[in-house]
């Protein structure tokens, strides 16, 4: 059994720990959950929801170069080579399809509100 006056430091030290944990992930995690990420051949979160006008950062996780371009020619990144990122901005609410032009059978949607 522990003694008194060390159970409020037990109590403290797990209290850390646990928050330690919740913030294990790195400012660059966080900073992706605010885009679009390109990783494993595939585009996430699919659909992207966004609103108009705000900037949309794409990051691409894969070994390979890959783009973010919108089906209609609205929006587009260009060529993103690993570990880089590139952002868009859509200007209009509604739906956008876009693809990779490297590799055509990466597809996804965009879907902005005002």
């Amino acid at each position: 059994m522990l003694a008194a006056g060390r159970r409020p430091l037990r109590l403290v030290m797990v209290v850390l720990v646990v928050l330690g944990l919740g913030s294990c992930g790195t400012s660059k995690d966080r900073r992706l959950a605010r885009g679009i990420t390109v990783q494993e051949f595939a585009f996430n979160p699919d659909p992207f929801l966004a609103k108009a006008g705000k900037s949309i950062r794409v990051v691409n996780l894969d070994s390979v170069v890959h783009t973010l371009t919108a089906d209609d020619g609205s929006v587009g990144t260009g060529r993103i080579s690993s570990g880089s990122g590139d952002s868009i901005t859509v200007t209009r609410p509604g739906v956008i399809s876009y693809h990779c032009d490297i590799h055509n059978f990466m597809r996804g949607f965009i879907r902005t509100k005002k």
